[in-house]
């Protein structure tokens, strides 16, 4: 992947368009990066996130990473084909099913690690204020995102 040419922060947007070019961003930058990893940087969440919950349910990993249940459904189907998660009847509900990673998948998990660490490291020493104070900020950030209402369109 090509990077990006840089370009200087544009004057008079908003924070809303900030955030949204700071995702890109960071999307390139952990690509870029874990481009000899045995995991995509999609793949790297979804492994640390089961890692760190346990079991979970599909529609558990969708609505705490953000991204559309049909997206985690294909990731799992690729990760059982891989060996990396298995399937198991969830406690609480009978129709669904909790994933949990493998020896193989944490194997994988861990490989990549220390892709992601490079980039992290990297990452960490470039920023204005202590990691801590910003993953604070962060977090309202996200949190604001909860509150968000449908816009509708004028016909």
């Amino acid at each position: 992947m090509t990077p990006a040419p840089h370009r200087p922060p544009i004057k008079g947007t908003s924070l809303l368009f900030d955030v949204f070019v700071l995702a890109q961003a960071v999307q390139e930058m952990l690509a870029e990066g874990m481009i000899d990893s045995p995991l995509t940087p999609s793949e790297y969440a979804l492994y640390s996130h089961v890692g760190e919950v346990g079991p979970c349910p599909p529609s558990q990993i969708a609505r705490d990473l953000r991204v559309p249940a049909t997206t985690v459904t294909v990731w799992v189907r690729a990760l059982l084909r891989r060996g990396h998660v298995e399937r198991h009847p969830s406690p609480e509900d009978g129709r669904s099913y909790d994933v949990a990673l493998t020896g193989a998948g944490v194997a994988a998990h861990a490989a990549a690690r220390e892709a992601f660490e490079v980039v992290n490291r990297r990452f960490l020493g470039q920023l204005p204020a202590p990691e801590g104070e910003l993953r604070t900020v962060l977090a309202g950030i996200i949190e604001a995102t909860a509150a968000r209402r449908p816009v509708r369109r004028a016909d």
